[in-house]
């Protein structure tokens, strides 16, 4: 099962987040798309890889994405 995950590229790497990307993709991550300005990369890698994403020289954090939904309208609640 594939879990999706947001990659925050660490301050001395934030010139080469392209290079943290493909060295992400080696390691097995389906990499969607490369914020390079902010220093995110999103994607999703198979359950069980998520903690040797970390291990990506570049990489400073690795964390679930922040969801939301909003009510339909006509809900109740708004």
């Amino acid at each position: 099962m594939e879990q999706q995950i947001s990659i925050t590229v660490d301050d001395d790497h934030l010139q080469d987040v392209a290079g943290v990307a493909d060295r992400l993709r080696a390691r097995g991550m389906q990499v969607d798309q490369v914020m390079g300005s902010i220093g995110i990369i999103s994607g999703s890698v198979p359950s069980g890889m998520r903690q040797a994403m970390r291990q990506v020289p570049g990489v400073a954090a690795v964390d679930s994405p922040v969801t939301f939904q909003v009510a339909p309208p006509g809900s109740a609640i708004q």
